[in-house]
């Protein structure tokens, strides 16, 4: 099995959280 280095799945992590922070609001708007 694969399993990517640390600091990878860190920076994965951050750009996944800011992804949902940039998503969320725009989707909440959309929607209501």
């Amino acid at each position: 099995m694969f399993r990517p280095p640390q600091k990878i799945r860190q920076v994965g992590l951050i750009v996944f959280v800011i992804m949902m922070l940039l998503i969320l609001p725009n989707l909440g708007h959309l929607m209501g």
